[in-house]
């Protein structure tokens, strides 16, 4: 039986955004998910340490956020394929961000 639940909430400036749970009925996490093409402006030598350090940037402002309803420990996945970055290339970037919840919320669609 499937319990996880995916509810996409459209694009915003090319960015496919949504939010989902891994079982909606003992709800413990909540992803938020981001998919969408990217391309460098500059040519650079080391992309692996440019996608590292975005990933740290983007863990440190969760961390800040300070939400009543989720744990300050949080999961963060930026995935690029570095090897095949250049300039005028685009190249696909998935992000994912797992939260973990503390109070009992709602993750429910009209669909």
């Amino acid at each position: 039986m499937k319990l996880g639940r995916f509810i996409p909430l459209g694009t915003y400036k090319d960015v496919k955004i949504g939010y989902g749970t891994i079982d909606h009925k003992d709800l413990k996490t909540i992803y938020l998910k981001l998919n969408s093409w990217t391309e460098p402006n500059e040519e650079c030598n080391d992309y692996d340490s440019i996608v590292r350090s975005s990933r740290n940037k983007i863990k440190r402002l969760i961390h800040g956020l300070n939400n009543d309803s989720f744990r300050p420990q949080s999961i963060v996945d930026l995935d690029i394929r570095t090897k095949g970055i250049k300039k005028e290339k685009r190249s696909f970037m998935n992000w994912e961000c797992t939260l973990y919840v503390i109070k009992d919320l709602s993750i429910k669609s009209d669909d």
